[in-house]
């Protein structure tokens, strides 16, 4: 898939729903920028930070420490999960950048529970990020 000038993602349908190179945050200036100025939602499992990107897409940033899962297994599922989520809910969060924190106890949620909870903080996050841009 290529990106065109004007910096926006090509239509898709429904069964589309890659996740490719410009729906992620990569560097850590990207990071570092979302952690500065973004909107904090903080729950026992997971921690999501979310600030306008200026952009027609958004983007994700994970953080799935060693100390959340120790095995490489449960924290790749613990990301498959969450990009899954995202990708569902990606037009909510157009023109938004969002960093997910996985915190202990996310391990131990089954795939439904942890889908509910994203889905309940991606409404938040896209409406707290676009009202504190809509305030600067």
């Amino acid at each position: 898939m290529r990106r065109d000038e004007t910096n926006s993602l090509p239509e898709r349908n429904s069964s589309d729903r890659r996740f490719g190179p410009e729906c992620r945050l990569r560097r850590r200036k990207d990071f570092a920028k979302v952690f500065s100025g973004g909107i904090r939602l903080n729950t026992q499992i997971v921690a999501i930070v979310a600030r306008a990107n200026g952009a027609n897409h958004p983007r994700l940033g994970l953080a799935v420490p060693r100390r959340v899962a120790r095995r490489a297994v449960a924290r790749n599922r613990l990301k498959r999960w969450i990009r899954e989520s995202f990708r569902h809910h990606a037009e909510r969060l157009v023109g938004l950048d969002v960093v997910v924190l996985a915190r202990p106890g996310a391990e131990k949620m089954d795939s439904k529970r942890f889908g509910g909870l994203l889905a309940r903080q991606w409404e938040r996050a896209a409406r707290l990020a676009r009202r504190t841009a809509k305030a600067r």
